[in-house]
């Protein structure tokens, strides 16, 4: 079905509903999920926190965010016996949106900041 069939026309633009799920644009259409990750992430604001969480656990890197002259990389590290993922939270709406979206093609399913 190509999407002059999935959208309802309205009378306003405003108003019209696509009714097919599949965006144009998305980041599963080119991310993989990494294999095995932990589905729960924590974003964090505070380099200095992330500093000091990698210096009392061990961690890997699993992935690097690039965006404009910013990289964040993902960490997987294990608490209390259980993986998770672990990155600087990015800061505005639109990074922010783009970073979780992200995160989400990669795997992780649950948030906290």
């Amino acid at each position: 079905m190509n999407k002059t069939q999935t959208m309802i026309q309205k009378e306003f633009p405003i108003l019209e509903f696509d009714e097919d799920i599949n965006a144009f644009i998305r980041p599963s259409n080119i991310i993989q999920p990494i294999e095995n990750t932990s589905e729960k992430c924590v974003l964090c604001f505070f380099s200095e926190a992330i500093e000091k969480i990698l210096t009392e656990y061990q961690h890997k890197i699993i992935f690097n965010f690039k965006s404009e002259g910013i990289n964040y990389p993902l960490y997987e590290l294990e608490y209390k016996g259980e993986k998770i993922t672990l990155i600087q939270a990015a800061v505005g709406a639109p990074l922010a949106a783009g970073q979780i979206e992200e995160l989400s093609a990669l795997g992780c399913k649950k948030f906290i900041a």
